[in-house]
């Protein structure tokens, strides 16, 4: 599974006017070759081009993937190859491992694998995760924009700040995630425009605008989100968004950024939803990639809006 969630914010409006992005937080699922092993990428933004944090679950020890493998370790590989440092798991088999953008690469590929020594310098092991070819970049923490008026996003009823996205003119040539998910959005012909309301009292103003859809077992969204409190609400840590298909099964697509989560145009890109139409369940959760029953905002046909209690009598 490949996720992707990005989000960037730009204040003001007109033409001639400058504004300075807020940090944008990336996130991505890596491809397991390990069976229920999940691993994933975040990236937050920094002068130097990026602080990235990679989590796993469920591994396996290392000998269980390859007879002689005692270490995992992590590689950046694109040009050249580059050994990041050594995920260690846990008895529970989580692992999570911390590094700074590496300065040699403005692009490149992550992947773990199991090997026989933490100094080998070559991956050479059983592979464990990896992302797509040259999928991790650096993020800087600022940048200076200028803002459009035939912004694309302008349907959407936000008076401060304007949310876009950053657009390429060649998808293909720089790999830009926000036009390509744009662009699916487009294409497929099952996307289709679903709003997202609270279900528990703490939500009831809360809403989410998304545009859907989903191409050969790939899905594509794009939301918008307004007044959600932090997640600490209700004793979590993060919310989770998942796709739910009519056949009632729930495919996981990632945590929601933890900060500037409101007002701000949050995309995603996941495989694995085998679904010609879904929708969508936001959940409070402590980490635990593992669908519980604190549903946050679900999409307004999916699930019951929250009411208040009608009083009885005086």
């Amino acid at each position: 599974m490949c996720l992707l969630v990005v989000f960037t914010v730009q204040a003001g409006s007109g033409a001639a006017e400058t504004a300075t992005t807020q940090p944008a937080n990336l996130m991505l699922q890596l491809r397991s070759f390990a069976a229920g092993a999940t691993a994933r990428l975040e990236i937050e933004p920094t002068t130097t081009g990026g602080r990235v944090r990679l989590t796993a679950t469920n591994l396996p020890p290392p000998n269980k993937l390859a007879p002689n493998a005692r270490v995992y370790l992590v590689w950046a590989t694109g040009g050249r190859i580059l050994r990041l440092g050594e995920l260690r798991r846990d008895a529970r088999g989580n692992a999570a491992l911390e590094f700074a953008h590496p300065t040699s690469f403005q692009r490149y590929s992550l992947i773990v694998t199991a090997e026989e020594h933490a100094q080998t310098d070559h991956p050479g092991g059983a592979p464990v995760f990896s992302t797509r070819a040259g999928e991790v970049h650096a993020l800087f923490a600022t940048s200076s924009v200028r803002p459009r008026t035939d912004d694309r996003d302008a349907h959407v009823n936000v008076t401060r700040p304007v949310v876009r996205a950053r657009r390429v003119t060649s998808v293909a040539a720089n790999g830009d995630f926000y036009a390509s998910i744009d662009e699916a959005l487009r294409s497929a012909t099952n996307a289709r425009d679903i709003t997202l309301v609270g279900t528990r009292r703490a939500t009831r103003h809360a809403r989410g605008q998304a545009r859907v859809g989903a191409t050969d077992g790939m899905a594509y969204v794009r939301a918008l989100f307004q007044r959600v409190p932090p997640p600490a609400r209700f004793g979590a840590n993060r919310y989770v968004l998942w796709a739910t298909t009519p056949e009632g099964r729930s495919h996981y697509l990632g945590s929601l950024p933890r900060r500037g989560l409101n007002n701000t145009n949050t995309y995603v890109r996941a495989t694995g939803v085998d679904a010609a139409q879904f929708d969508l369940l936001v959940t409070a959760e402590r980490g635990r990639r593992v669908r519980g029953t604190r549903r946050v905002l679900a999409t307004v046909k999916a699930q019951r809006v929250y009411q208040r209690p009608r009083r009885v009598g005086r």
